[in-house]
């Protein structure tokens, strides 16, 4: 016989207390990783599988690919190269041909504005020569104008006042900065290897360029004048 608490025709007959089924909770990614069971399988100290594929990019000195699991990187070296800032090269190359004992205790501000770029060497070297064209023109005095010419080398051929397309292939480079009344070299940056002998190739090669430059200078300064 079922008492009243047991049994009631009023109510749902449900159990007086009811228990929620066991549902296992998936383990966290911390507590993986606490108990050495990972989520892919490795323990604390296995790294992921690597793939590693170096000289997939042709231009650079250096490149590799890696995947390391759902990792994937890839990386280009260009170098080593001195870094040459053209506002400092302008500064070192065009100083040495001003009178600065006439200008005791002043500065001179050279403003250079580079509107179309071919080439990097053979930007510098326009823009040195705008600059003492420029400082002629303002009438500093100066002991003599500068001139500058770039080369690149191919080969064992050197090449002058290069486009930005062929400096991206070539072997090495020059840029010399020179007064020829004087015949003083006022700044000389070279980068690449080549032989000592290529090197003053190039260096006799930018001095005669370079003179025949002067000249040109000079005839438009005397008539501008």
């Amino acid at each position: 016989m079922f008492s009243s608490r047991a049994f009631d025709n009023r109510l749902v007959n449900v159990p007086e207390q009811s228990i929620p089924p066991f549902l296992e909770e998936p383990k966290s990614i911390k507590d993986s990783v606490i108990n050495n069971s990972r989520l892919d399988g490795r323990d604390q100290v296995t790294p992921r599988l690597l793939f590693i594929k170096t000289g997939l990019v042709d231009k650079a000195h250096g490149s590799a690919y890696l995947e390391q699991g759902k990792i994937k990187i890839s990386c280009a070296v260009y170098g080593p190269r001195p870094v040459v800032k053209a506002g400092a090269v302008i500064s070192a190359t065009t100083g040495p041909s001003i009178c600065l004992h006439m200008f005791p205790k002043s500065s001179i501000d050279v403003y250079v504005t580079v509107i179309e770029s071919d080439g990097r060497l053979a930007t510098i070297a326009a823009a040195i020569k705008c600059a003492t064209i420029a400082l002629v023109d303002a009438s500093i005095d100066m002991f003599d104008v500068v001139t500058c010419v770039s080369a690149s080398l191919f080969n064992n051929s050197w090449v002058i006042d290069c486009t930005q397309a062929e400096e991206n292939e070539e072997d090495s480079s020059i840029l010399l900065s020179y007064m020829v009344s004087s015949q003083e070299i006022t700044n000389v940056i070279q980068t690449g290897k080549t032989s000592i002998e290529l090197s003053q190739n190039g260096l006799n090669l930018c001095v005669d360029v370079g003179s025949k430059i002067y000249q040109a200078m000079c005839q438009y300064l005397s008539k501008s004048l």
